[in-house]
């Protein structure tokens, strides 16, 4: 019987803040997820084609380019329109104004980072049942 080796899931960050960073870092190696946490970035894209993330955790209030535009970005490329997308804010009124940007779920501000490990386990199994890992897929030299 042939060796099953599993890779660990890849979670994508954008956060602007150091203590929200550390945290989620900690909770991570903890959890064993392979991550990278990022205090901001303006095309999002090139990074998800080279780190190739399960799930991406987008802060609304990015210091950059806010969460829902680098959510618009993920979501119009066909390479990348797959992944999950979650976006989280301080600012309950931001709910409102996120129809329009195709995230997968919203998280409000301040939360329980075991309640977001929970959501997390929940899209990361969907994601793992659905076989759309973006990890295991070949990516073309050229994308949209």
């Amino acid at each position: 019987m042939e060796n099953l080796v599993v890779k660990p899931f890849r979670i994508l960050v954008i956060e602007s803040d150091l203590q929200m960073r550390k945290k989620l870092s900690s909770c991570f190696n903890q959890s064993g997820f392979d991550y990278r946490i990022y205090s901001g970035i303006n095309n999002i894209v090139p990074l998800i084609l080279s780190f190739r993330p399960d799930l991406v955790l987008l802060e609304y209030l990015s210091p950059i380019v806010n969460g829902g535009e680098l959510c618009i970005q993920i979501k119009e490329n066909k390479l990348t329109r797959h992944i999950p997308v979650v976006i989280y804010s301080a600012f309950p009124s931001n709910i409102l104004s996120l129809g329009d940007y195709g995230h997968d779920a919203f998280i409000a501000k301040p939360f329980e980072l075991t309640d977001l490990m929970r959501r997390i386990d929940i899209f990361l199994r969907r994601y793992w049942n659905e076989g759309k890992r973006l990890a295991d897929t070949e990516i073309p030299l050229e994308y949209d």
